[in-house]
């Protein structure tokens, strides 16, 4: 193959973007969804960002120690990186998903651009400002690169259907082992991928055979063999190999208990999504997609057609195969295919309009988006959201904690003030609390987040009340108290 087409499939979007008239409204797009998210970076660190930190971001942590499935490894080793230059501030904490996050808009644009030359701007639209993105985009968490290799998996999927090689396997393996890496739970959209690949690659050559040889066996290949090598340093750890393969998170559940959890799952999947998105966007973007649906059938666009129902039937092979009921986060990968269809609809409906019609257009796209962002910023929206585990008042409590603490003392918290409150103490320098305290006469700090447990979850001791804010409360107590639990050790540097 020469090598002026070695990465032409790679390069083409961008070369192809130089010349484009949208330019200038996909750079303002993608400055809006940054600064959406950059409003938000700062918002009080929740449960699973600060366990992240605690348990392998701090120094002389082990980024891949794997205890429970919070650590999303390829994550975890950017944020290392961003830690060790920018120290333990939640920003420097969160510029891995940030980073992931913003490039996702661009990455839309080009995504939605590979299926209609006319389409980009409303699919990038709504990945700058969809709230479910902002949230997972300013946490440090593994989701936003989990959206971003399947964007960057769609577009390497749609040059590989055009022009199919070795080069095009190795990348799409590439992308696959490193979201994989990022979490096992890639597992879901690449079962919807490469089933598409599969199909729209059967629909062309007709030749079972010959795919197998050509693009299943290799890539399917190169993906196992990059992922064993990426979790070849968890894996060392016996004790990271049985948290990996067989937690209480993907451990099968009886049927009887699974399926009934299926409806209220998907309940929850919808609401959390669509949180704060105007009924209005949501019943048009509804109507939009299913043009763009029939706008693929009438164009005979195999790839377009086969998409959404590969994406749909592989999801549910894992699901109904794990019998395991996942996070509701695990779907966000799912947004960006709502938008592509929307924007296939949008273009659909747009494409004889004449281009100062459409230019007119997207001046009030940005505009609505503009407005729209600026509600989510003036209400505070995203941070106000309880996802992973939230305890706003961790901060306060830690700086009201501080000059209390010697060492000699138990600190009894539950989920999911715990870590939130872990991590400030830490940031407040605060006290390691000592070993081997004798809780008949140590005094005890009681932290409760009212909206979730009860002081006496914590004690059946009387206690005193010493500061109150917001949601959380603090109480204090010598009286002995046998149900003092030993697993409520503050410390910010023993595992």
């Amino acid at each position: 193959m020469p090598k002026t087409r070695f990465f032409e499939p790679i390069l083409q979007p961008l070369s192809e973007l130089n010349s484009r008239k949208d330019l200038p409204a996909l750079l303002a797009l993608t400055l809006l969804g940054l600064g959406a998210r950059a409003f938000f970076m700062s918002q009080p660190m929740r449960l699973d960002e600060a366990y992240t930190f605690l348990y392998y971001l701090n120094e002389g942590r082990d980024p891949f120690y794997y205890n429970v499935p919070n650590n999303h490894v390829f994550h975890t080793l950017l944020a290392k990186l961003t830690v060790l230059l920018g120290g333990m501030d939640p920003v420097a904490i969160r510029l891995p998903a940030f980073v992931a996050g913003v490039l996702c808009i661009p990455a839309m644009y080009f995504v939605a651009r590979s299926f209609n030359k006319q389409a980009g701007l409303l699919a990038a639209f709504g990945m700058a400002v969809f709230p479910y993105m902002i949230l997972y985009s300013i946490m440090a968490r593994g989701y936003s690169l989990i959206v971003l290799f399947t964007l960057l998996l769609i577009l390497a999927g749609r040059f590989y259907l055009e022009r199919p090689s070795l080069v095009g396997c190795a990348v799409i393996s590439i992308l696959s082992a490193l979201g994989l890496f990022t979490i096992p739970t890639m597992t879901f959209p690449l079962a919807g991928l490469y089933l598409w690949l599969t199909l729209t690659l059967l629909i062309k050559s007709r030749n079972l055979w010959e795919l197998a040889r050509n693009f299943l066996f290799p890539t399917l290949g190169l993906t196992t063999v990059l992922t064993a090598l990426f979790y070849i340093p968890v894996l060392l750890s016996p004790e990271s190999a049985h948290a990996l393969f067989s937690n209480q998170y993907v451990n099968p559940r009886p049927w009887d208990d699974f399926s009934s959890h299926i409806a209220p799952h998907l309940r929850q999947i919808l609401s959390d999504f669509f949180r704060d998105v105007p009924t209005t966007a949501k019943y048009a973007g509804a109507l939009l997609a299913a043009l763009g649906a029939f706008d693929a059938i009438r164009r005979r666009d195999w790839a377009g057609v086969l998409l959404i129902p590969s994406i749909v039937i592989g999801a549910l092979v894992i699901f109904f195969v794990k019998q395991a009921i996942p996070f509701v986060r695990t779907w966000i990968y799912l947004i960006p295919f709502l938008l592509l269809f929307a924007d296939l609809g949008y273009s659909f409906v747009i494409e004889k309009l004449q281009p100062p019609l459409k230019l007119t257009l997207t001046i009030v796209l940005l505009a609505a988006g503009l407005f729209y962002t600026g509600t989510l910023v003036s209400s505070n929206a995203i941070a106000k959201y309880a996802d992973t585990g939230s305890f706003p008042e961790a901060q306060m409590m830690a700086k009201y904690m501080k000059p209390l603490l010697t060492g000699n003392e138990f600190i009894a918290v539950m989920d999911t003030a715990n870590f939130p409150l872990y991590y400030y103490l830490c940031a407040e320098h605060a006290p390691t609390q000592k070993p081997n305290l004798d809780p008949k006469t140590v005094k005890r700090y009681f932290v409760v987040q009212n909206s979730w447990y009860k002081l006496s979850d914590l004690t059946q001791k009387p206690a005193d009340q010493l500061f109150a804010y917001g949601d959380g409360t603090l109480y204090t107590s010598i009286s002995p108290d046998e149900r003092i639990w030993q697993g409520f050790v503050f410390s910010c540097t023993e595992k």
